[in-house]
């Protein structure tokens, strides 16, 4: 290890973090159907697809509201961090819901 303390990097490990793909947010369609079937009341059919993406913040707002709907407000405040929202800003789940279908279909 250099005297600096950082470890030796080739131009071999810079290409390979540059060429390191970010993942792809979820399909926005995909999206409205899980906003879609929460409010229709399958919470199951919206959570497998909320889970599937647990980085892009949308997909987390939605994973945030359903835990939200099931009553678990620390899951639900855990995913709400991961959205970049805030769990007081809707005191109604369903209110959310079309908030974030609104946000999806702009």
């Amino acid at each position: 290890m250099p005297r600096d303390g950082c470890p030796s990097r080739t131009l071999g490990d810079a290409q390979k973090a540059l060429s390191k793909k970010k993942p792809e947010p979820m399909d926005r369609a995909h999206l409205v159907t899980a906003v879609e079937r929460a409010m229709a009341g399958d919470w199951d059919g919206a959570h497998s697809i909320a889970q599937e993406d647990e980085v892009d913040p949308l997909a987390c707002w939605v994973h945030a509201v359903l835990h939200k709907q099931e009553g678990d407000a620390e899951n639900a405040r855990y995913w709400y961090t991961r959205a970049s929202q805030f769990y007081e800003s809707y005191a109604d789940p369903m209110a959310e819901l079309a908030a974030i279908k609104a946000v999806l279909t702009y």
